[in-house]
């Protein structure tokens, strides 16, 4: 029996995620939820190593652009949070990223909530958390 489409796109998808993690020397285990057909990694960083810090940046957006290329998206089940949005935000259209500024303006007309958060932010790396060693 042939693989089916999924088996192939998961078989490419992993073995590029593989290839990310040898690039940045970083452990980057793949998990799932199956019943929602969502996939992850969750990458093995300690923040307070200089190196790491400055890994964070270029393994999301490599990551980002991998994930786009086999059909997925960077955020599932949760907010981006202010280290992924600007990741995420690159794959979106004009239209939906008018959509979005639309609806924060219905919902926060005077920018009183989260001031600068439809902007995307790009944090400088020594303002991250170091209590964990895992970050992301």
């Amino acid at each position: 029996m042939g693989r089916t489409s999924l088996e192939s796109v998961f078989e490419d998808f992993s073995g590029a995620v593989r290839a990310l993690a040898v690039k940045y020397h970083v452990i980057m285990p793949l998990h799932s939820k199956a019943s929602e057909g969502i996939l992850y990694t969750r990458p093995t960083l300690y923040l307070r190593k200089v190196s790491d810090k400055q890994k964070i940046f270029k393994l999301i957006d490599e990551y980002s652009d991998l994930v786009e290329r086999h059909g997925g998206h960077l955020i599932a089940d949760a907010g981006e949070g202010r280290i992924k949005a600007r990741f995420a935000h690159k794959h979106l259209d004009d239209d939906v990223r008018k959509l979005f500024a639309a609806i924060k303006t219905i919902f926060d007309p005077h920018g009183v909530l989260n001031p600068g958060g439809s902007k995307i932010v790009f944090m400088a790396a020594n303002n991250f958390r170091t209590s964990s060693s895992r970050c992301l």
